[in-house]
Parts: structure tokens; C-alpha cells; sequence
């Protein structure tokens, strides 16, 4: 489960990030649901092929705790913010805005750059949920 195989990926890079993110969504999804299933780190581990620390690295980030919203929230969070934004989408203009729920360095940090988050959030997503799966 853990390796995309290098023929299934596209020849664009666009579409190879976009399909590695969807791997990466499905493999979170598992080890939560393993986690949720009473599993110990190595059980999961093991299940998924990769090491413990790697796993619960991925299990933290793929988990939402009341202080820190997921990544579709911040998605749809920014892309309300595209919207609202009558100038340029900058993550200054971003730090200013009053409806903001998370700091843009969390957004960079979440989306490895400001400009990737952006991209994102324009894209059309049918519903939230899809983020995060």
C-alpha cells in the first residue's frame, strides 16, 4: 500500500503531486482507521509497510484535534478568503483578514508554500471531505 508503483504515475508533474497527495490521503486514512481499531503503532506499521515514527507522524497530521483545523477546513478556509480578497491573494493580505483560522505559516507549513495552498483552495472540490480523504 505504502508505494505508488513509477508506471502509475502521469508524466505531468502537476498530476504526479495530485495523484501522490491522493495516496498519501488514502494511507492516512488507514492508519487512523487502524489506530481506531485499537492497533499499536508497530501492528499499523507493519500493516502499511512503513516504521512506527513514520506512521504516527502521518497519524498526526491526518488527525484533527479541537485546537487545530484539518486541512479541507483550511482549504475552504482560504479559498472563502479568494473570494473576499478583491486584490492579489497575499499571505500578508491572508494575515490581516479578520476570518482567517489558522496563521500562514501553519498554511505553509501544512501545504509546503503559500502558493500551493492557493492553488489548491481555487481548484473545484465537490465537497470538503474529498480533502481530506
Amino acid at each position: 500500500m505504502t508505494a505508488l508503483p513509477s508506471a502509475a504515475l502521469p508524466s505531468t508533474p502537476r498530476a504526479r503531486r495530485l495523484v501522490r497527495e491522493r495516496h498519501h490521503r488514502s494511507l492516512a486514512q488507514q492508519i487512523a482507521a487502524l489506530r481506531s481499531e485499537g492497533k499499536t503503532w508497530d501492528e499499523v506499521a507493519a500493516a502499511v509497510e512503513l516504521s512506527p515514527s513514520r506512521v504516527r507522524d502521518i497519524h498526526t497530521h491526518a488527525t484533527v484535534t479541537p485546537d487545530r483545523p484539518n486541512d479541507a477546513a483550511i482549504l475552504d478556509n482560504v479559498h472563502a478568503f479568494l473570494l473576499a480578497s478583491p486584490t492579489s491573494p497575499s499571505r500578508r493580505a491572508y494575515a490581516k483578514w479578520l476570518g482567517r483560522i489558522a496563521a500562514p505559516t501553519t498554511i505553509e507549513n501544512r501545504f509546503d508554500s503559500w502558493a500551493r495552498a492557493v492553488e489548491l483552495a481555487r481548484e473545484p472540490i465537490t465537497s470538503a471531505s474529498e480533502v481530506a480523504s
